[in-house]
């Protein structure tokens, strides 16, 4: 066996991944696999090359033992690792209001966001007056 790696390398939790397996056999024999899953260090149920993402959860590691065999013997096994990732949320949207305030009006900043992952989302919030944080602002008005 050349390789075993997986599809894509560092797979985030919203993600399908497969493994991918490189073999050739000296006698041109047809090569089965043999496919032990492991999952945060656990046997898993899993069979197959194909990890459906709801299958995942953030920052698990998979890990695939793979033995091949043709019709004579088996050939050395080969390990691949698979750590499954956070994706960070992302802000679709940043607003202020009013686009055109005077001094004495109060400013509110408006946010949408997705988490590609699914995950509960905390927004914090700072402001800036020319270039200088206003340490004690922390809401989403001013």
């Amino acid at each position: 066996m050349t390789a075993s790696l997986f599809d894509p390398p560092s797979p985030q939790s919203h993600e399908d991944f497969a493994l991918v397996v490189e073999a050739s056999d000296a006698d041109g024999d047809a090569i089965t696999f043999e496919m032990v899953w492991i999952v945060d260090g656990e046997p898993a149920t899993h069979e197959g090359d194909e990890i459906p993402s709801a299958a995942t959860e953030n920052d698990q590691e998979w890990q695939v033992v793979v033995t091949p065999s043709d019709d004579e013997q088996s050939g050395d096994s080969a390990t691949a690792t698979a750590a499954i990732g956070n994706e960070a949320p992302v802000i679709d949207l940043l607003a202020i209001s009013p686009l055109e305030p005077d001094a004495s009006t109060t400013l509110s900043a408006l946010a949408e966001f997705t988490d590609p992952n699914g995950d509960d989302v905390t927004l914090t919030w700072a402001w800036t007056r020319n270039g200088t944080g206003l340490v004690s602002e922390t809401s989403s008005e001013l």
